[in-house]
């Protein structure tokens, strides 16, 4: 792998992951302390972030840094769009009181049972909120 393809593959995960926080690049850039302008270069592949810029991306991105460094690895359907929803919807329930989640969990439990499909998610939906804690 040539130092063009690792630039594309960080720039892929940089834009995926902004896409599933449902930021712009003016956003990230803001949260990155980056310009908007080298959030667009990045995720093109047209240029490489600093170690110190990765480092600040991944951070507000919900990631470790070598995770925007790894090839994307072959998958059917939304995997990995999946996998970054899963990660910024952690990092909206971090840290906010019981009360707050069991909130959020009840309205999740509205809309699945709305939505076709599984029932299970409601489920998973209670558990995950009942299993926090505040410090």
């Amino acid at each position: 792998m040539d130092v063009h393809e690792l630039q594309i593959i960080i720039g892929g995960h940089i834009r995926e992951l902004r896409q599933a926080h449902g930021w712009s690049q003016a956003e990230l850039a803001l949260h990155a302390k980056v310009s908007a302008d080298f959030v667009s270069r990045a995720e093109r592949g047209r240029r490489a972030p600093s170690t110190p810029s990765l480092c600040r991306l991944a951070f507000v991105l919900g990631v470790q840094p070598h995770e925007l460094l790894a090839p994307a690895v072959p998958t059917s359907g939304t995997a990995p769009r999946v996998s970054a929803m899963r990660r910024a919807v952690d990092q909206l329930l971090d840290d906010r009181p019981d009360e707050q989640l069991r909130v959020v969990a009840e309205l999740a439990r509205v809309v699945f049972k709305a939505l076709p499909g599984d029932d299970a998610s409601s489920s998973r939906v209670g558990k995950r909120a009942a299993g926090r804690r505040t410090p």
